[in-house]
C-alpha cells in the first residue's frame, strides 16, 4: 500500500530534508515512540511518532480499493449473515476466520458483533 507521511518538522531522507514522503509498505508498526514502515518484513522507513503530523493512506480510501482485500466492505449486513456470524462466534470461530468467511475487515466484524450485542469492548 502507498503511505503518504507529512512531518511536523523536516526529516533527513536520501541525503535531503523533506517535509513529506511517500512510502510503499505492506505494514505499519508502532512501538517505542517510533513508526516503522515494513515491506515484506524489511523496514523501509522509520520516524519518531512525535515528528509525524499526518499519515495518509490514499489507496485505501476508496471503497473499491478496500474491496480488493475485503469483497463485502461497506455492503449492508443481511439477517442471514447476522445469524451465521452469531452461530460461528458461538462455535468459537477465530476473528481471522470470520473476516475471510464474510469478506469483511476485523473492525467490520467487531462492529457488527457490538451492534448485535454479542461483543462488549
Amino acid at each position: 500500500m502507498e503511505i503518504h507521511l507529512t512531518f511536523s518538522k523536516p526529516q533527513e531522507h536520501d541525503g535531503r530534508r523533506v517535509c513529506e514522503l511517500d512510502v510503499s509498505a505492506d505494514r505499519l508498526v508502532i512501538g517505542d515512540g517510533t513508526l516503522r514502515a515494513l515491506d515484506k518484513g524489511s523496514v523501509v522507513g522509520e520516524v519518531a511518532l512525535a515528528d509525524i503530523a499526518v499519515i495518509d493512506l490514499p489507496g485505501r480510501r476508496s471503497v473499491s480499493a478496500l474491496r480488493e482485500r475485503h469483497p463485502n466492505a461497506y455492503r449492508p449486513w443481511t439477517s442471514e449473515e447476522d445469524a451465521r456470524l452469531l452461530a460461528l462466534l458461538e462455535k468459537g470461530e477465530p476473528l481471522e476466520s470470520l473476516t475471510r468467511h464474510f469478506g469483511r475487515g476485523k473492525n467490520a466484524i467487531l462492529g457488527r458483533l457490538y451492534k448485535l450485542e454479542a461483543f462488549k469492548p
